[in-house]
């Protein structure tokens, strides 16, 4: 349907404005500037009348987009136009006033039939940079006062910086900024200095603030106190609540996030703790694998099987430590050269033979295993063992005092 953003306005501000197309009058001007009531009061009656009518949703969603559109192109080509003699600046103020007007009457009384990916006119996004750099001028006193760490306050900002400095942008990603600069000034005067990283990670994940940054900063959360878990047992529990709590999350109703194309942050961290589960999970079975080879070999001992190189209750030293960390405490033993190494698949081979990790039983560690872990140390291993050692000089400092 064509109405007067198609036709009468398209006119005005694409021929008429343009001092290359056309010349106005004073004439032309002041009959403009009577026009311009009637045309928004027109336009007010077109959209009452398809949003009260009997039309299907789909065709009324149809035109209200297009007088959406309509307003927002025509808005962006008045602005081009700059430096107009006082006249015609005062026309251009009228007729931006108009077309604001359409576009607000839209947004309240249409606003299930909007295109909230459609960009906003560059007019109102000028407009609407200068609420949202104030409300983050705010919320970067607040958050420093109720001492947020620096980290999650930089990749908060960052979301809120990109709009700042982009040229476009969509109504929808206007609209998610505000409602979380309004959520995060909320929590900012309700929370404690002691819950403030712990309630905003919470905000964060339930308003899906699904940047890149956000989802590694959670997974290096994850991963750093997954590493504070000494024994397998530990792991297992912390990861198994992380799983329920992801998961519930995951699993729920959609909800909107800052970037629409990306996967929901929940999902990505539940996608996460799965596989350090499946990861665990696997290493679990190869180690029962292996004692049950380990029995079958001693079961035919008498018939040329490969005896394995345990003694059957010999003292062994238990430890929480997985096979990959205790790999990698004895390499950085060697490394350090508290101990020699000599050769080191006999080394291996003894230290197999005296520890029990969580999974294994009598017949001991693998040496094999032992070996290939002990050349292939993996992060999570190396998180571990920090953590040992930082906690045994913390003992070290309080029981000597050594500084």
């Amino acid at each position: 349907m064509r109405t007067h953003t198609t036709l009468t306005l398209r006119t005005l501000i694409v021929n008429d404005m343009d001092a290359d197309k056309h010349k106005l009058t004073k004439q032309e001007i002041s009959v403009w500037l009577g026009s311009l009531p009637d045309i928004t009061r027109e336009l007010f009656e077109t959209i009452y009348f398809f949003t009260h009518s009997i039309f299907q949703k789909r065709l009324i969603g149809r035109q209200v987009r297009q007088i959406q559109t309509e307003c927002i192109n025509l808005l962006d080509h008045i602005d081009k136009y700059q430096n107009l003699p006082v006249e015609i600046d005062g026309l251009k103020t009228a007729t931006i006033k108009c077309l604001d007007q359409v576009l607000e009457k839209i947004t309240s009384d249409c606003e299930t039939y909007l295109d909230m990916e459609t960009r906003i006119p560059v007019l109102h996004l000028k407009r609407e940079k200068v609420a949202v750099e104030n409300d983050m001028n705010l919320l970067v006193n607040a958050l420093k006062n109720m001492g947020a760490d620096g980290k999650l306050q930089k990749l908060i900002m960052e979301g809120m910086a990109d709009l700042l400095k982009a040229k476009r942008c969509s109504y929808y990603r206007l609209a998610y900024v505000k409602q979380l600069q309004e959520s995060l000034m909320e929590l900012s005067r309700r929370t404690t200095k002691t819950r403030i990283d712990e309630d905003l990670l919470n905000l964060l994940l339930s308003l899906n603030y699904n940047t890149a940054e956000f989802t590694k900063y959670y997974q290096q959360k994850v991963s750093d106190e997954l590493a504070a878990c000494i024994a397998e047992e530990e792991q297992f529990k912390y990861l198994w609540a992380w799983e329920n709590y992801f998961g519930n999350r995951h699993h729920r109703r959609s909800v909107p996030g800052y970037d629409k194309k990306r996967r929901k942050t929940s999902q990505v961290l539940y996608d996460f703790v799965k596989l350090e589960l499946n990861i665990r999970e696997k290493r679990t079975a190869e180690l029962r694998q292996e004692l049950h080879t380990s029995a079958l070999a001693s079961a035919t001992k008498e018939n040329g099987g490969v005896v394995p190189n345990v003694r059957l209750g010999n003292y062994k030293i238990r430890t929480p430590l997985s096979v990959d960390a205790l790999a990698y405490l004895i390499k950085l033993m060697v490394q350090a050269r508290v101990i020699d190494p000599g050769v080191r698949t006999e080394l291996l081979a003894f230290v197999a033979t005296i520890f029990q990790t969580p999974g294994t039983g009598l017949t001991g560690i693998s040496a094999g295993s032992l070996g290939t872990k002990y050349k292939n140390v993996v992060q999570t291993s190396a998180r571990t063992i920090r953590v040992l050692l930082v906690r045994m000089l913390m003992l070290l400092d309080d029981e000597f005092e050594v500084k």
